[in-house]
C-alpha cells in the first residue's frame, strides 16, 4: 500500500516549563501520555486522507501533587495520498491510519525535542508510544 505524505502542520504546540523550586528538585517528566488520533477521507478528493495525532502529558491521580519540569500538548495534522488504485477496504483504511499516525508521531517527537533543546535540561525525547485504532473512528469529511 503506497502512502504518500503530501504535507503536514502543527495545529497546536503548547509547552509549559516550570522551574525547580529548590536545589534538590531534579528533572522530572510525567511517565504517562494521552495519545489520540483521527482519520477522515477528504470528500471530493479520492485517495486523500486527513490524519490527526495529538499527544499530551497526562497526570494520573498518583501525580496530583508532583512537580514536573515540562508539560505539553502537541497536535499534528497531515494529508496523505493512497496511491494504490484498488478499492479501499476496512483493512486498507486501518493501514492508512496506522502508518499515517506513526509518521506524524515522529514529527511530534522531533518538534518536542527541538522546542526543549535549549532548555537547562537539553532536549526531551518522547518515548515510544502505543497507538491503537478503532475501525468505527474512520469517517468521511463532510
Amino acid at each position: 500500500m503506497p502512502l504518500k505524505l503530501q504535507n503536514y502542520f502543527f495545529s497546536d504546540c503548547h509547552i509549559v516549563y516550570t522551574p525547580a523550586t529548590s536545589e534538590n528538585d531534579k528533572f522530572s517528566m510525567p511517565a504517562n501520555f494521552s495519545v489520540s488520533t483521527k482519520i477522515d477521507e477528504v470528500k471530493n478528493h479520492p485517495g486523500i486522507w486527513n490524519i490527526g495525532v495529538r499527544v499530551e502529558t497526562l497526570k494520573t491521580p498518583d501525580d496530583t501533587n508532583r512537580w514536573y519540569n515540562f508539560e505539553f500538548q502537541i497536535e499534528a495534522i497531515g494529508f496523505f495520498e493512497n496511491t494504490d488504485e484498488s478499492d479501499v477496504t476496512e483493512k486498507i483504511k486501518q493501514m492508512i491510519h496506522a502508518n499515517g499516525a506513526a509518521i506524524l508521531l515522529g514529527a511530534i517527537r522531533e518538534r518536542l525535542a527541538s522546542a526543549t533543546a535549549t532548555s537547562p535540561f537539553g532536549p526531551y525525547y518522547l518515548p515510544a508510544l502505543s497507538l491503537r485504532f478503532e475501525k468505527d473512528k474512520i469517517n468521511r469529511t463532510k
